[in-house]
């Protein structure tokens, strides 16, 4: 009894020999610049006045809004090499298993943290509303609320990446995973998985250039500020991760040692900092920029899957494993918990200054997430490795 506790509390940090630990440090990277950027973002105007960045700095710290492609990536990889596995031994697939283990997985606590979010848009309107002379940010937030309040169904039904006036900021992402989880299974059964691997790959990439016509559409017909949101704009990164997958699984790299591993992650550095001057311009902004910062996370990736490499070791570190565990719940939480740990401090800041506030607010976070994740995600969990259990599938990549 003692024992089964102990690894309901403390299973985050357990070890999975079923998981690459590299990717579980990538993930952990992922969110952890995923929080650096909200907080910076939120506070990067300020920040420039003050002179604790310059114009240059400041856009290579902005660039990182691409990292949610990382995660995109990271998810296709490790739900197509699940489907692969599978269908690999059993030559078909249980699609509805599959969605019970998603529903699962993501549903439990994205209705929890979008009922909280519901409520509290719903009390902020309740006050504002019944405030008289209300300022210019005031009559902003009321009017937000308002519309949120009223408008809650592409929350609910998981389209609200075309939707700007969501309750949940942060849910497009879920939204247009989502799109991509409906789709697969039944992709991989019909189509690639009774492809050879030439023909497959040609298919994928196929699918995966789609995206920058639609980008190009859209950035010329003066429709841009959806580009970052939508699934018809922003699937390919999904995709990489499956593209990556087929070409890892290949063996290319069994031969590569820490040199190769070493050089690539230097090249994904190089890149990522000629993303950052290739952003300058509006319309690769919107467009281009994607697919050349979809290159620095994929041989980042490559990079991080090299076992004597050092970026691997890096990435392997026990420190990040529960970090990664706990990555889905931190995205769904840090918004409403960032409000209520960032209250003061933000001025006159330095350096210095801005990282103390920065580690202090990222591990309140990972502790208060560690918690709701036990209360709200743990028991679906279980049910999920339950499942698992009773219908064993082959899951290691």
């Amino acid at each position: 009894m003692k024992t089964k506790i102990l690894d309901y509390i403390f299973g985050v940090f357990k070890k999975d020999p079923k998981e690459i630990e590299s990717l579980n440090g990538l993930r952990a990277f992922s969110i952890l610049i995923v929080l650096f950027f909200h907080l910076w973002e939120n506070n990067s105007h300020q920040f420039l006045e003050q002179g604790l960045v310059t114009e240059s700095s400041l856009n290579s710290i902005l660039s990182m809004i691409h990292f949610m492609d990382l995660f995109f990536l990271l998810s296709g990889l490790l739900i197509y090499a699940g489907l692969f596995r599978v269908y690999e031994k059993y030559s078909t697939l249980n699609i509805k298993e599959f969605y019970l283990k998603r529903i699962l997985r993501i549903y439990p606590a994205y209705y929890t943290v979008l009922i909280i979010t519901f409520l509290f848009s719903l009390v902020i309107y309740t006050e504002m509303k019944a405030k008289s002379n209300l300022n210019e940010i005031e009559a902003f937030v009321l009017n937000r609320a308002s519309i949120a309040v009223n408008n809650p169904w592409s929350d609910i039904f998981l389209y609200s990446n075309y939707n700007p006036n969501r309750i949940f900021e942060f849910g497009w992402s879920l939204s247009l995973e989502q799109h991509f989880y409906i789709v697969l299974p039944f992709l991989c059964l019909f189509v690639l998985f009774k492809l050879p691997f030439q023909k497959r790959m040609f298919v994928l990439l196929g699918i995966y250039i789609l995206p920058i016509f639609f980008r190009f559409y859209h950035q010329f017909n003066g429709d841009a500020g959806g580009i970052y949101y939508a699934t018809h704009t922003r699937f390919d990164a999904l995709f990489l991760g499956i593209i990556t997958f087929e070409i890892f699984n290949r063996k290319y790299f069994e031969k590569w040692n820490g040199w190769h591993a070493s050089f690539t992650f230097l090249a994904a550095v190089a890149l990522f900092f000629i993303g950052v001057q290739i952003r300058k311009h509006p319309i690769l902004e919107h467009t281009l920029s994607y697919n050349l910062y979809h290159i620095v996370f994929i041989l980042l990736t490559i990079s991080a899957m090299i076992p004597s490499s050092p970026v691997y070791k890096f990435f392997a570190s026990f420190l990040f494993r529960p970090i990664s565990r706990l990555s889905y719940t931190i995205y769904l939480w840090h918004g409403i918990l960032a409000i209520r740990f960032v209250r003061k401090g933000m001025d006159n800041l330095s350096w210095s200054g801005f990282f103390s506030i920065y580690a202090v607010v990222c591990l309140k976070i990972f502790i208060s997430c560690w918690i709701l994740y036990l209360i709200i995600e743990r028991p679906f969990h279980n049910l999920k490795v339950k499942l698992d259990k009773e219908h064993p599938t082959p899951d290691k990549v």
